[in-house]
């Protein structure tokens, strides 16, 4: 069983929303559908980003880690990082300036990103796996 973090973004808030849960396609529904809680405050929630882990501890641990930063800028380059450049962005070569993998929480030695769809809609992944 896997358990997921993932993040989505809402153009009408122009904001992120960083969950965890164990069925990413069941809970982006709860996200849009009538309910209480910040994505309540719009319907137009995408999934931007998600990782798979192995345990929900892991998972919550991530989603922790991703939450403590605070970022947007931080949250942003992770989402670009691994869907557009694969690890491959300037930044986190050897003499970039700017953001370290491991400031992002990417593990040293990453699986490659794969591509998946919901509703068409393409976001990256990449699954954790302990050493």
């Amino acid at each position: 069983m896997k358990f997921y973090v993932y993040i989505l973004f809402s153009d009408l808030l122009n904001k992120y929303y960083v969950g965890s849960t164990m069925e990413i396609a069941g809970r982006l529904e709860k996200h849009l559908s009538n309910h209480s809680g910040f994505t309540s405050r719009a319907k137009d929630w995408k999934l931007k980003y998600f990782e798979a882990f192995p345990t929900r501890s892991d998972a919550i641990k991530r989603e922790l880690q991703i939450k403590r930063w605070k970022s947007r800028k931080m949250i942003e380059k992770l989402i670009v990082t691994i869907s557009e450049y694969g690890f491959r962005h300037p930044d986190f070569t050897s003499g970039g300036s700017g953001v370290s993998r491991s400031k992002l929480g990417i593990n040293q030695n990453p699986l490659s990103p794969t591509k998946a769809s919901i509703d068409g809609s393409f976001f990256s992944f990449i699954s954790i796996v302990k050493h």
